[in-house]
């Protein structure tokens, strides 16, 4: 797994918000903590406007994998609090109810307010 976690990092740069957020939640999900590549991640991600360019469900996944595998930093709690202040209500619609649940532990984690996720409806899930 160390040489795919040094891959990932090399791609870092050339990674669009989809490809950054879906190989954050591979590795958290397989629950393999590799602390360079999340250093490069979360410094990534909070670079200015970086995080300005997901939509919400890259970011519900991005930043529930980042917390899953411990990121903490006072960066990544800016990042998402500034995201958090752009965005409204509508782009929860467009979210499953596990994405949402996903956005509000991450955000919790990193001790990030949410109260418009309170007053949004999701996207209801097909049976």
């Amino acid at each position: 797994m160390a040489s795919l976690a040094a891959q990932a990092e090399a791609c870092l740069q050339a990674f669009g918000p989809t490809d950054l957020a879906r190989t954050a939640w591979a590795f958290a999900t397989l629950g393999i903590r590799n602390d360079r590549l999340l250093t490069h991640m979360v410094e990534h991600v909070t670079r200015e406007g970086v995080m300005d360019t997901f939509g919400a469900h890259d970011v519900a996944l991005l930043a529930w994998a980042l917390t899953r595998l411990g990121a903490r930093s006072e960066a990544l709690a800016t990042a998402l609090r500034r995201w958090v202040a752009q965005a409204d209500v509508g782009l929860l619609r467009s979210l499953a109810r596990p994405e949402v649940m996903m956005l509000e532990q991450a955000l919790a984690a990193v001790e990030v307010p949410s109260p418009w996720l309170l007053n949004a409806s999701p996207k209801q899930e097909k049976a």
